[in-house]
């Protein structure tokens, strides 16, 4: 059976290859049809048209280009630092990004749809500076969950210059976090020995198949995906289900990070961090400082609401969840040597420190709670 359902996955992905070309040629139209949006730049700085050439006001339609009104998004993944970055990128005076978490372009791919009109309009409205003639801001959102929906589809044909910044952890960390996280904030998720496989509408996002990130980032098309190998790292132990919300060939690049360089106590190391990603949404170098850190979630519980965190919380590295963690591990062990074989390979693909980076990733062959308790007992 799973060999069958990854043939089937296969021949999807072959065919997606086959109309790329169809693709692309609609995509170009559908934007040619628009070139004639007066969005343009005066000194590096973007001059608004009115809103009512880009949306129908009466429909809602998007009937203009708006790529303008976006420079970079963080678009993955939860409990990867996304909250930091977003408070992060907005410290500066060159930046600025919508407040909250906003994943309205992964609903529908429809130009009628209302999520993607709210989007509209407020990038249009609340992140519009007035224009000095002399400064170029750089606008940008957050959506944690930008892989696992449809906003990929959107992202290619509506923002195809906007710069995408993703996160990722080790999946065993990732999961902890992740499952602590719903329970602080009041979520009755199920019990993580029920949440080894694909997500369900009970779970919150919170399931293994969501730590197979090499599968989701596989979604950006930034990789051939046509030898045996990187079909096998991609497609074993998968569903292809991940693939329902669409897979294309995006025109966006992509700053991928992991979690442990936002807290790199290497001084120089931590500084090319903040220099790299600068360039990468076009502000100027020294225009970010050090990296600063926030928590999401609720605070200051009550009683009892302490009392369910306390109950229901866990420690992955228990032997409870020891085929929790194998199940992991799997996922872990292909997604470090997917990112760094191939991922990182593409010329979209942008990173700090690289060989840093690819120390990182390989780590995630170890189990960490193993490789925690060699370092207790050494």
């Amino acid at each position: 059976m799973l060999q069958l359902r990854s043939l089937i996955v296969y021949i999807f992905i072959c065919v997606q290859h086959l109309m790329l070309p169809f693709v692309v040629q609609a995509t170009t139209y559908s934007y040619n049809i628009h070139a004639n949006t007066n969005s343009t730049k005066s000194n590096n700085a973007v001059v608004f048209p009115d809103l009512d050439e880009i949306l129908n006001p009466i429909t809602g339609e998007i009937i203009g280009d708006v790529n303008f009104l976006l420079d970079w998004a963080v678009l993955g993944f939860p409990k990867c630092g996304t909250t930091s970055l977003l408070k992060y990128l907005n410290t500066g005076t060159s930046s600025i990004d919508l407040e909250h978490e906003r994943c309205d372009a992964g609903y529908s791919s429809s130009r009628y749809d209302r999520n993607m009109t709210t989007l509209i309009r407020s990038l249009y409205h609340d992140l519009y500076v007035p224009n000095n003639g002399n400064v170029t801001i750089a606008r940008g959102l957050k959506c944690p969950k930008g892989l696992v929906s449809r906003s990929v589809l959107n992202f290619d044909r509506y923002f195809p210059n906007t710069q995408i910044i993703i996160g990722v952890r080790h999946p065993i960390t990732w999961f902890q976090s992740f499952y602590n996280y719903r329970i602080r904030d009041g979520y009755n998720i199920p019990y993580p020995h029920e949440l080894m496989g694909r997500c369900t509408g009970r779970s919150e996002g919170v399931c293994a198949d969501n730590a197979r990130f090499h599968y989701l980032l596989a979604r950006l098309g930034k990789t051939n995906m046509t030898s045996a190998e990187e079909m096998q790292l991609l497609f074993r132990n998968a569903n292809a289900w991940m693939f329902d919300f669409g897979y294309v060939r995006t025109k966006n690049q992509v700053f991928l990070y992991e979690v442990d360089q936002l807290g790199d106590v290497n001084a120089s190391r931590a500084e090319l961090f903040r220099r790299d990603l600068a360039r990468f949404i076009h502000v100027p170098e020294d225009e970010l400082g050090p990296m600063i850190h926030s928590k999401p979630g609720r605070k200051n519980l009550k009683p009892f609401q302490q009392e369910y965190v306390d109950k229901y919380s866990i420690n992955i590295c228990d032997e409870e969840h020891d085929e929790l963690r194998s199940v992991l591990m799997l996922h872990a062990v292909d997604a470090s040597r997917w990112i760094r074989k191939y991922f990182l390979e593409s010329p979209d693909v942008m990173v700090s420190s690289k060989y840093y980076l690819d120390e990182i990733l390989a780590k995630w062959e170890i189990d960490k709670c193993y490789a925690e308790e060699s370092t207790a007992t050494a």
